[in-house]
């Protein structure tokens, strides 16, 4: 069956935000990252990505661009085919997007919103970090705490008194986030700018999920795809390269069976993640970050496994790189 990719690159703030309403720049850049996507389409497949402007593709394409719901509607009448409806990830938006559209033409089985906002959370990687182990060391699992969980201004105010001592750097991340975005770095105390994004954050009812600055040796995103309970499929691992500051720049496929081999332990912890999310009802593409750092605390040790760097129950670029 065809597809309709639906490009809701704004996911991360639908998902913080079931009111979230993007600018007319998010949605028109998002309109351009879109053409991306082209690597995992079939001429037949057809991308609707909402926009004022026409949109260009990148590149010669036989896919079809729609911008709106009249022109796509039009066009699915005179196509007089059914299409699967892909979002980029599941979202309140999508569906009510999805919901639009005459379902003579267009099909989907969207997995339940509260598991996708539960999957994508920053709250679910910790959760899973204290049950499972956060650290893996010689191939064993430790039960080491990298993370701290703030709910509350009173826990923040602790937590800045334990760092303000400290020579080493830390993070802070929002309870949803992409690509090194929605979270601040510093060193030491907080910053009056930092609180307030902080306050903002925890006022809005979000977590708040303080590390310390990890010194990364490698990283890369290890792609699942979940058809149902007993359908789990490894699709393929990709190196992600970070600027020096964590920010995303570009995933490529492993492919050297050497290298596949070292990130094995990740993939054998991963599973488990990966059941958790299956047993909830999730479907759809899954992708789990995972890095080899240098440890900190551990004195014995030169390099430490972070199998759940983070978690993301949706379409990844990593996931796109593998084609």
């Amino acid at each position: 069956m065809p597809r309709l990719f639906f490009g809701n690159f704004s996911f991360e703030h639908e998902l913080a935000d079931p009111h979230f309403q993007p600018s007319k720049t998010l949605i028109e850049q998002s309109a351009q990252w879109g053409t991306i996507w082209m690597k995992q389409a079939s001429a037949d497949d057809l991308f609707w990505l909402p926009s004022t402007t026409p949109i260009s593709p990148a590149g010669p394409t036989k896919v079809k661009f729609i911008a709106t719901i009249d022109e796509l509607i039009t066009f699915l009448h005179k196509a007089n085919t059914h299409y699967q409806f892909v979002p980029w990830g599941w979202s309140p938006r999508a569906l009510a997007h999805y919901r639009m559209l005459p379902t003579c033409y267009v099909d989907a089985a969207p997995p339940p919103l509260d598991v996708v906002r539960y999957g994508n959370s920053r709250r679910f990687a910790f959760e899973m970090e204290q049950q499972l182990g956060s650290v893996c060391i010689d191939g064993q699992m430790q039960f080491h705490t990298l993370t701290t969980c703030i709910s509350t201004a009173a826990e923040l105010e602790d937590w800045n008194s334990r760092v303000s001592a400290s020579t080493h750097s830390w993070v802070i991340k929002a309870e949803f986030g992409m690509s090194g975005r929605e979270r601040i770095l510093g060193q030491q105390d907080l910053q009056r700018e930092q609180t307030a994004w902080c306050l903002k954050r925890l006022a809005m009812g979000q977590y708040l999920f303080a590390e310390p600055w990890l010194k990364r040796r490698d990283e890369v995103g290890i792609q699942w795809h979940i058809e149902g309970k007993d359908q789990i499929r490894l699709v393929g691992i990709t190196r992600l390269e970070c600027s020096p500051t964590g920010q995303y720049q570009s995933s490529s496929p492993l492919v050297d069976p050497d290298s596949i081999a070292q990130w094995q332990p990740a993939i054998d912890h991963q599973f488990t993640v990966v059941k958790k999310l299956t047993n909830l009802g999730y479907t759809g593409p899954l992708g789990i970050d995972a890095m080899r750092y240098l440890p900190l605390d551990f004195q014995n040790a030169d390099t430490a496994l972070r199998p759940f760097q983070d978690i993301n129950a949706r379409w990844t670029m990593g996931r796109l790189a593998l084609g």
